[in-house]
């Protein structure tokens, strides 16, 4: 295989994976509109404990789950054009304090969307 069969066949897989994102038994089926949430952990919410989030966004050919938690830490799921993607992420602040924690979706046609969530640690 020369290189421009392997660029060719490399562009195929990702086609294949980007294009059965929509499908459901091979059944073309509508993402819907995007939508993204996030969510914290119930209870007593303190410095250097845990802090679990619930976040999850659904919509057509998305790219990329982004969660900031205020402190200026950060993680990224990768969607890889599916139409639905969440996580329960973990957080542990260092210092007492109110923040705003971020759970932004970005699509592969350039549309993005943010829910917050305000987060309150003390000490």
């Amino acid at each position: 295989m020369n290189r421009l069969q392997a660029s060719m066949f490399g562009a195929g897989l990702v086609f294949g994976v980007a294009g059965l994102a929509g499908c459901e038994q091979g059944i073309l089926t509508d993402p819907g509109p995007l939508t993204v949430s996030i969510e914290q952990s119930a209870g007593e919410l303190r410095v250097d404990r845990t802090v679990v989030f619930e976040v999850n966004a659904r919509g057509g050919g998305l790219e990329r789950l982004i969660t900031r938690y205020g402190d200026g830490a950060a993680d990224t799921t990768a969607a890889f054009g599916a139409t639905s993607v969440g996580r329960t992420a973990e957080h542990i602040y260092q210092d007492a304090g109110t923040y705003e924690a971020e759970a932004w979706i970005f699509t592969f046609a350039g549309d993005s969307l943010a829910d917050r969530v305000t987060v309150t640690i003390r000490d």
